[in-house]
Parts: C-alpha cells; structure tokens; sequence
C-alpha cells in the first residue's frame, strides 16, 4: 500500500512538470508516511488519547493546513505543494516514531 501511495504521488509531480529527481525523492517519502501511518493510524486519526484532546492528530492537521496555505499564498508550482506535503508528512510522522521509541512504546 505505501508503495502505491508513493508511486501515485511521484505520478502527481511528474504531471505537474516536475523532475524526475523531485518525483523520485516524492515516490521515496510518500512511501515512508504511508508505511508508518498504516502501521499507526491514530497518528492521523486520533484515538489513542486517554483523556482531554488528542494533540497529535491535532498537530498534524493544523501543521500541513498552515505549510499548505502559505505555499499557495505564494503561488508555488503544483509540484513544490506536492513535494511539501511529503516532507511534512515524512517529518511528522518519523518525529513521532521517534518519539514513541524513546518512551518505549510497542508499535502495533
């Protein structure tokens, strides 16, 4: 599955006019967010808060609407907002794989 999500989205940045090394680095974090947030999909949607909200889901929503409206603020090309997404989704999900490592959590 993760495959097919990086492989989409470095289909998306070549339509878009991108070059191959962007679509390739695309393919390569598409992939890595996919493989960690089908293994930990709280991380998107929520759920393992015990009680009050759950910021992390929160943080991630918040962080790329921000990232995603100052891009088209500035009128980037359709390629950059894709590649954008990539390294925004790859760095928040990598920091709570980390995250979740140093507190010793099992991954499920």
């Amino acid at each position: 599955m993760s495959v097919v999500v990086g492989l989409a989205a470095a289909g998306i940045t070549v339509v878009a006019g991108a070059p191959l090394t962007a679509a390739i680095g695309t393919l390569a974090l598409y992939a890595g967010v996919g493989y960690y947030a089908s293994r930990h999909p709280d991380v998107i949607w929520g759920g393992r808060r015990e009680t009050g909200p759950d910021w992390v889901a929160g943080g991630f929503a918040g962080g790329f609407s921000f990232g995603l409206l100052a891009l088209v603020a500035v009128d980037a090309a359709p390629w950059i907002l894709v590649l954008a997404v990539g390294f925004a989704g790859f760095g928040f999900v990598s920091g709570v794989a980390w995250t979740r490592a140093d507190a010793g959590e099992e991954s499920t």
